[in-house]
């Protein structure tokens, strides 16, 4: 079972006057202020980007291994223990013209050539869904091959001066924004559905990539290049900005925004929700300039310096309520960025529709889901009426939660498989639920990985992946493995 004790985590970026990183601050210096109230830092470090951190008392982080027996596959990976940023760039189809597009997918390649060795980089394209152009990496070439060889989608290209909308369609709101020439020719019906689709989208990717971020240790950086998307759909939307920035805040994500129009095509519309997403995050938002791959390059070099404070949240502590934090140094002068605040809940999001979010929902996320451990055993058995996939799985016990009653505990875990085709096709699905109880004896075989939850789904033929979602049903939890069926048909050949 979880520990009562949580570790509330801030990691802080400080600036002088002039921009350039602070690095000589010692714990003394700074102040936490958690809703009016000063909290004590019992955790403090400095990562100084390319040394070893400096660390009064460490965060604490677990450190599983990735299971390497045949035909057994896992999401657990190591903590990455060497030095560097680690950093993902979406270049955004759903909110960007071509001309835009096209233009940052250039300064994106220049950038790439620039990149400090061991800092990790990703490159993600958003356009009707989250796709990875290239996943994390410190090698430049394979980066720079990858974003080289990638070729943008037929977006909207942009129109001419003359051809652009002066008003809106009727019904509709004046913006001024990038949504008028994306949706120009559409009724207000169309519009409306299009915008907000666009802005859902774009949240879902960033709560995506933040789960798949949170396993690394220190603050990371998403830099979202794009031409973003209105106020307002902020306000339609207002529990989706809120689950994503609690999302991005609890795998310490940083989000910096790049607009990605040149300035004589830019408006100050869009510019406030750049702005929110950067404050709530701790980030930066980089708008009116022409440069953008300065920008770029800016928002990657932001983390050079990291102070990480800490505090632990004892159990009667999490009132389910949001928390803002307010975090000071006792030196004039200086610019600080941090995230805004954190859910004092259960569990470290604070999304309260994680819990009934549909198990489908997780596969848009074309990477493993972290958060809840899984290793799989997944072999292949013929029989008369075809063959089938039989499952074996266990669960890290520290990433489920138990409920005690008397001298037993319980807990439930709901299951998606689903076996997809190389273009992306469900093929088959099924999903259960799973209940399980331990006395004071068994537990102790529970904690130590004993536990095995087995499953089976038929194979088709032309499956090519079996994504398997696991989500405790007591947080919301969830964990997700994209196991290779290529290797387990290779194994049953022989």
């Amino acid at each position: 079972m979880r520990s009562q004790t949580r570790v509330v985590q801030i990691d802080v970026v400080v600036k002088d006057s002039r921009g350039r990183p602070v690095s000589d601050l010692s714990k003394p210096d700074f102040t936490v202020i958690d809703r009016g109230k000063p909290r004590a830092i019992q955790i403090f470090s400095i990562d100084r980007g390319g040394q070893a951190p400096e660390s009064g008392q460490p965060a604490e982080r677990p450190q599983p291994t990735p299971a390497a027996a045949a035909n057994v596959f896992s999401n657990r990976v190591p903590a990455i223990a060497a030095p560097g940023r680690v950093t993902a760039i979406v270049l955004d189809g759903n909110n960007t013209t071509f001309d835009d597009f096209a233009y940052a997918r250039t300064q994106i390649i220049d950038l790439v050539g620039k990149l400090r060795p061991g800092d990790r980089m990703a490159i993600y394209v958003l356009y009707l869904g989250l796709a990875i152009v290239q996943d994390y990496t410190s090698d430049r070439e394979l980066l720079m091959k990858s974003i080289t060889a990638y070729r943008p989608p037929a977006l909207t290209p942009r129109a001419g001066m003359s051809r652009r909308p002066t008003r809106p369609a009727t019904g509709m709101l004046p913006s001024g924004d990038v949504s008028d020439e994306l949706t120009t020719g559409m009724s207000p019906a169309e519009t409306a559905f299009f915008v907000r689709r666009r802005a859902e989208d774009t949240m879902a990717a960033f709560r995506a990539i933040s789960s798949h971020m949170s396993i690394l240790p220190g603050r990371k950086s998403v830099i979202w290049v794009s031409g973003g998307f209105s106020g307002r759909q902020l306000i339609d939307s207002k529990a989706s900005f809120d689950a994503t920035t609690a999302a991005m805040n609890d795998a310490n994500v940083a989000l910096y925004a790049v607009d990605a129009r040149l300035l004589m095509n830019g408006t100050q519309n869009n510019i406030d929700t750049m702005q929110r997403f950067a404050e709530a995050t701790g980030g930066k938002a980089y708008y009116h300039r022409n440069d953008l791959g300065n920008a770029v390059g800016e928002a990657v070099e932001d983390s050079q310096v990291t102070y990480t404070l800490g505090f632990y949240l004892a159990g009667d502590e999490r009132d389910g309520e949001f928390h803002p934090l307010r975090v000071s140094v006792n030196r004039r002068g200086l610019e600080l960025r941090y995230r805004q605040g954190y859910y004092a809940g259960p569990e470290s999001s604070g999304d309260p529709a994680r819990k009934k979010q549909a198990l489908e929902a997780e596969l848009l996320n074309p990477r493993n889901a972290t958060d809840l451990g899984i290793d799989a055993r997944v072999d292949l058995v013929k029989g008369r009426s075809g063959s089938e996939l039989r499952i074996r799985m266990n669960l890290d016990p520290r990433t489920l939660t138990l409920k005690r009653s008397g001298g037993e505990w319980s807990g439930k875990i709901d299951n998606l498989f689903v076996e997809r085709a190389q273009d992306g096709t469900v093929l088959a699905k099924i999903s259960n639920s799973v209940e399980f109880q331990f006395t004071e004896k068994t537990r102790a075989r529970y904690e130590a990985g004993a536990m095995v939850v087995p499953a089976s789904i038929r194979l088709v033929n032309s499956a090519v992946t079996l994504h398997i979602i696991v989500r405790d049903a007591g947080t919301g939890r969830t964990g997700s493995l994209i196991v290779p069926l290529q290797s387990i048909l290779a194994t049953a050949a022989k």
